[in-house]
């Protein structure tokens, strides 16, 4: 399952990525919300752990243009259709 970890803090960052990873999850680890948004409409993730204070773009906007954007949202092969944020 391909995770994607959207986290300025290095140190909980890293903790997350290391954490998840031994239980055998793959995670894309992201340091702010524009590179964020640009990857959630390129690739395919099973759900996104989201910060709030990011940098460039904060978590809540990427929240709000991910939910409005239907290329994002929309139901394709290896996408669900419904979105489950975590924030931390």
């Amino acid at each position: 399952m391909r995770l994607l970890l959207v986290e300025d803090d290095h140190i909980l960052g890293s903790s997350l990525t290391k954490a998840l990873e031994k239980h055998a999850y793959g995670v894309d680890w992201l340091k702010d919300g524009e590179s964020a948004l640009a990857a959630l409409q390129d690739s395919n993730f099973a759900a996104v752990i989201l910060d709030i204070s990011l940098p460039k773009v904060n978590g809540l906007d990427v929240l709000r243009t991910t939910r409005q954007n239907k290329k994002m949202c929309s139901e394709r092969p290896g996408r669900t259709k419904t979105w489950f944020p975590f924030f931390c």
